[in-house]
This record gives C-alpha cells, sequence and structure tokens, in this order.
C-alpha cells in the first residue's frame, strides 16, 4: 500500500538541497527503495533490478531540467543521489562559517512576520546541521534574540531573566509570538483611536502640506488618521477626516469692538452714553 503513495515535492532548482535529501531518504523509506540510494541493485536477482528501475524513475523526478542536464550521464539512482550530495551538499568549513556569519547578522524585518523570521532561522540552523554542526536549543534561541528589534527589547528581557531551568525554545517561540500579537493589537488600537479636534499633543510643522502618512503615503495627515475608507471633506483626501486635515487653519474669532466699545454723544453741557445714561460735561471727558 505505501509503495503505490504519492508525494508532491516541488523540484529541486539547486537551493536548499538539505531539505530536500531528507524528503527523498523519508519517500524512499515509505516506498522501501531506500536501499537503491547508497548501492546498485543486484543484477542475478530479478525483483531488486525491478525495483531499481522504479527507484531511479522516481529520482528523476525530483530535479527540474536544468539540475537534470548535469546528471545526464548517471543512469542508476544510486550515482544521481551521491552526485547531487557532492555537488549541493557543501559541508567544509567555509560553508559553516558563512552559515554562522548569516545567523549572527540576521535581522528581523518589519514587513516579515515572526513565524516567517523563526522558519528563516530554522532553515541555517538545518542547513549547518547538514554540514555535520549540532546546535543546542540555547544556541538556537541566542541567534533569535540576538536577531529581534528594538520593540521586543521587553520580551528578550522578560525572557533572560527567566530561570535556566524553565527557558526553553518552545518557550521562547511562544513568548514571541504573543508579543507579535499584543504589538499588532496595540498598533491597531491607536490608529483606530478617535482623536479630539482641540488635542494639542504633536507638534506640527507650520508647511503642513509635508506631512505625510507613511502608511498610505499621502500628504495631509499622519499614519494613526489614515484610514483608506474615510475621505476627508475639506481636501478631498482619503485617510483623514475633516476636523484631523492638516491643511485645517482655525481662525480666531474676530474682536467685535463694538460689543464693548461705550459710545459718547457730545450734546450741550453733558455726555450721552451709548447705554442710555446722561453725565453732566463737567464731571468728565474720559472713563477710569
Amino acid at each position: 500500500m505505501d509503495a503505490e503513495l504519492k508525494y508532491c515535492v516541488d523540484q529541486f532548482d539547486g537551493a536548499n538541497f538539505a531539505i530536500l535529501a531528507r524528503r527523498i531518504e523519508s519517500i524512499f523509506l515509505a516506498k522501501d527503495l531506500d536501499k537503491f540510494l547508497s548501492k546498485e541493485a543486484d543484477e542475478t536477482k530479478g525483483n531488486e533490478v525491478s525495483a531499481s528501475k522504479k527507484a531511479y524513475v522516481l529520482m528523476l523526478s525530483f530535479p527540474t531540467d536544468k539540475v537534470l542536464v548535469s546528471l545526464w550521464d548517471e543512469n542508476t539512482c544510486a550515482s544521481i543521489f551521491q552526485k547531487l550530495k557532492s555537488t549541493y551538499l557543501r559541508d567544509g568549513a567555509v560553508n559553516q562559517i558563512l552559515i554562522r556569519k548569516r545567523l549572527a547578522m540576521l535581522k528581523k524585518k518589519n514587513e516579515v512576520s515572526m513565524q516567517e523570521h523563526l522558519n528563516e532561522v530554522n532553515g541555517l540552523v538545518n542547513q549547518l546541521k547538514s554540514c555535520g554542526v549540532k546546535n543546542s536549543d540555547m544556541d538556537i534561541i541566542v541567534y533569535i534574540l540576538m536577531s529581534l528589534p528594538p520593540e521586543y527589547d521587553s520580551t528578550k528581557s522578560a525572557i533572560e531573566n527567566q530561570p535556566s531551568e524553565h527557558v526553553s525554545l518552545q518557550f521562547v517561540v511562544s513568548r514571541l509570538l504573543d508579543a507579535e500579537a499584543l504589538l499588532k493589537d496595540r498598533w491597531v488600537s491607536e490608529t483606530k483611536a478617535p482623536r479630539s479636534e482641540s488635542s494639542n499633543d504633536v507638534a506640527f510643522s507650520t508647511n503642513q502640506r509635508t506631512v505625510v502618512s507613511f502608511k498610505c503615503n499621502k500628504n495631509g495627515h499622519i499614519a494613526r488618521f489614515c484610514d483608506k475608507t474615510v475621505v476627508c471633506h475639506r481636501c478631498g483626501k482619503l485617510g483623514h477626516k475633516k476636523q484631523n486635515c492638516m491643511y485645517l487653519t482655525r481662525k480666531k474669532t474676530p474682536f467685535k469692538e463694538e460689543a464693548a466699545a461705550v459710545s459718547f454723544v457730545v450734546g450741550e453741557g453733558e455726555l450721552h452714553c451709548g447705554f442710555g445714561y446722561y453725565f453732566p460735561y463737567v464731571l468728565s471727558t474720559r472713563m477710569v
């Protein structure tokens, strides 16, 4: 039954041969053809010859056409597998140094999720394993923590302050995935929070047309006001409401002199006050 199973594997194009080798060994073992990866069939045994032909056909399905060109002279499953290993499985000291250097310099990018970043670290660690290098869980934890950006500093400190018996690779991975979820939730809360029109907690430049949102790359507002489903009724741009529009210049209420002034009309021997009172002219000619 297992011999009839079919497996979907991406064709090998020259990259990550260690992963391909692991898959080939597993598939051939499941199909009871694994012995033909390392030795030729006994020509005196018809069953082995038939099985070796199946192994050969199966092996030809793994590499792409470009890789298969370099294997043109190989006529058995074992010879193809050995040729691939000698060509693509580089286990020398130089390759180990290069992989270790990549691990030490690896940094998580903002556009890459934590799970994708962890997969990249594990891929490099597996390349070291294929070179014969064994890394402990603590080595992998150090590589992961070194690659994190500053926003994970609090999580790193919490992990580093844990007792050593509580720190495992699974524990670190779980904490980092939780930290990523909290950071995303905090960012969404800040961007969706309503903002008062009279808020003065952000100092804007005098030339407000130079303010650009890094989310939508449009000017007139900053990222925390960015919402592509909202249209400003003042400037007509997406991403903010009129009350948050950077083009909005508030006008101060003009001082109404007529409301505060007191008018005097000079009559014959008296002053006529605008409020309806009469004063003798001789009392005073000014208000105190």
